[in-house]
C-alpha cells in the first residue's frame, strides 16, 4: 500500500497545488468584485480627474449629438 501511494505522491502533489491555488484565485476575485461593488475605484478616478481634467476629457460623439 506504502508502494501504491508513494509511486502517485507526485500527482497528488501537484493535484493539491492546482486545487489551492484556484482556492486562492476564487478568494481574490472576491475582493475585486467587493471592490468594484464599494467605489472605491471609482472614488479614485474621480479625484485623479479634479487633479488633471484633461486626463479625463471625453469628446461628445457624433453619433449623441442632435442633427436637427
Amino acid at each position: 500500500m506504502r508502494r501504491k501511494l508513494s509511486k502517485y505522491f507526485n500527482i497528488y502533489v501537484v493535484t493539491a497545488l492546482i486545487g489551492f491555488f484556484s482556492f486562492l484565485y476564487l478568494f481574490s476575485f472576491a475582493f475585486v468584485i467587493s471592490d468594484v461593488n464599494s467605489g472605491s475605484s471609482r472614488v479614485m478616478k474621480q479625484k485623479l480627474c479634479e487633479e488633471q481634467p484633461k486626463i479625463c476629457y471625453v469628446s461628445p460623439k457624433k453619433s449623441t449629438q442632435s442633427t436637427e
